[in-house]
């Protein structure tokens, strides 16, 4: 059995780019008069933590602090992902175009790209033959300011030509090498930016570094199943039975690896062979044991698409583990849709 998990991730910007991305190096101090850099910050949540009391964060341009991020949302309950690429093309003639066609506001106009689909942005792009600036830029490691995983940067001009620039943000994909089945074809917001953005307590001001938190949401898979115990030889559904202990393992070259207790590094999770062959006993093999509810889940451990079998270690006292409790396959789909288009 399996339950879809569901990362998600905020956006809501009013800003702006244009046609030549800088080097990927400089400190917000070293920035020149006419250039502003985004930091992109690249979250998922998982469905489970995931309700309608979920406060997404309103971008202000602004980072969020680490005595806030205590409290928000989009950082107490959210994970950075490295391997996620995004690409930016300067529309500002595509907006002065539509704004003065549609009589709409700026926010208006940020509002209207964010409900466009990918496919729809892609056709945009196209036709209208949107100019990428520079080149695609990848979340991963913050090497300029230290902001940890998850993040990009990237630096354009505010000016195109004598006019405040606009750009379009879009998600491209996310690095197979992840090892993440995220789906960013029905998810993924595109972000139009409008230059200029000022500090929202200080209204003169122009930030230089505006900080984006994109609302995105990424699918991955999290097994669960339920352990019950009954008498030999009856046909009752049973009992469900707290304290059940459980390896989670794939078949790799025919060998069994199990999950390690070692935290997953950008997301990934690392298979091992137990020492001796024995996995209840080796501290590094991962153990997932059932609730009062019998519920045996994995947690925060996320896994993308592929086969795995749940392996019962460990029985309650008073019950026999029998063949079928240690392999219990759970399949991680590739698509997230079958043939009719319908969730799977």
């Amino acid at each position: 059995m399996k339950k879809l998990l569901c990362l998600m991730l905020q956006l809501l910007v009013l800003l702006p780019f244009v046609a030549v991305l800088l080097p990927q190096t400089m400190s917000a101090e070293e920035l020149g008069e006419d250039v502003v850099e985004f930091v992109l910050h690249k979250r998922m949540i998982r469905d489970i933590d995931y309700n309608d009391q979920f406060e997404f964060h309103e971008n202000d341009g602004l980072a969020i602090s680490e005595e806030a991020g205590i409290t928000a949302d989009i950082i107490s309950q959210t994970v950075p992902l490295n391997g996620a690429t995004f690409a930016v093309y300067d529309m500002t003639d595509y907006y002065h175009e539509k704004k003065a066609a549609e009589n709409m506001t700026s926010r208006e106009f940020v509002q209207q790209i964010a409900e466009m689909s990918r496919n729809n942005i892609r056709q945009l792009i196209t036709e209208e033959r949107l100019a990428q600036v520079g080149e695609s830029v990848t979340t991963g490691k913050d090497t300029v300011g230290g902001l940890g995983d998850g993040i990009a940067r990237i630096q354009v001009p505010k000016k195109n030509q004598d006019r405040d620039a606009i750009y379009l943000i879009f998600e491209e994909s996310i690095d197979p090498e992840i090892g993440l089945n995220v789906d960013i074809d029905q998810t993924a917001i595109p972000i139009a930016a409008v230059l200029p953005i000022y500090h929202p307590t200080e209204p003169t001001e122009e930030l230089q570094e505006i900080h984006i938190y994109p609302k995105n949401v990424g699918y991955l898979r999290d097994p669960y199943f339920f352990k019950y115990g009954r008498q030999r030889g009856t046909t009752e559904k049973g009992r469900p039975l707290e304290g059940a202990v459980f390896a989670l393992y794939q078949m790799i070259e025919g060998e069994k690896y199990y999950l390690d207790m070692a935290p997953a590094n950008d997301l990934k999770n690392q298979w091992i062979k137990p020492a001796n062959n024995d996995p209840l006993n080796d501290k590094n093999v991962s153990k997932f044991i059932s609730d009062k509810e019998g519920l045996v889940t994995t947690g925060q451990r996320f896994l993308p698409s592929g086969t795995y079998y749940f392996e019962e270690l460990k029985s309650v006292e008073g019950y026999e583990m029998d063949e079928a409790s240690k392999r219990i396959e759970v399949i991680v789909p590739e698509s997230w849709v079958d043939a009719e288009g319908q969730p799977q």
